[in-house]
């Protein structure tokens, strides 16, 4: 049975303030004799995203009392719209939100990691003189590529 997630309703994340990372895909490890050394992580790799978002008074009120009621101050995960590749991803906080006014507005700064997912992108094939190839109707023959993301 899958799961009904909670929608992040706030808009995306404001471009300029947008960082994107990736969480460590490797671990230290310390033995008791002998030099310590890394070895790779074997669970997904989230993506870490931070950002912040400038909402009115009435929306400040109603992120607050989502988060702190609705997704119980982050613990429970919820649906996020990555703009960067139009699709909803999942999505949890990693630290609590930090809030600032700004003058009449609120600004609301997260830090959240998005689980991996695997989206497809389409690519039109190329001869090696850089001419499309074309099907026996004339359009571009295309390839699908999976991509991880």
């Amino acid at each position: 049975m899958t799961e009904i997630l909670e929608k992040w309703r706030w808009g995306d994340l404001l471009s300029n303030s947008f960082q994107d990372e990736d969480q460590n895909g490797f671990i230290e490890v310390s033995p008791d004799a002998g030099q310590p050394f890394r070895r790779e992580t074997f669970t997904d790799i989230d993506n870490i995203i931070k950002g912040y978002i400038i909402v009115s008074l009435e929306d400040y009120l109603d992120f607050k009392s989502w988060y702190r009621n609705t997704i119980k101050q982050g613990t429970i995960p919820f649906t996020f719209y990555d703009c960067r590749i139009e699709v909803d991803r999942t999505a949890r906080f990693l630290d609590k939100p930090l809030y600032r006014q700004v003058s009449n507005y609120y600004q609301i700064e997260v830090k959240l990691s998005l689980e991996q997912t695997k989206i497809y992108v389409d690519y039109s094939l190329l001869t090696e003189g850089g001419e499309y190839l074309l099907t026996e109707g004339g359009e571009n023959l295309v390839a699908t590529k999976e991509l991880i993301v």
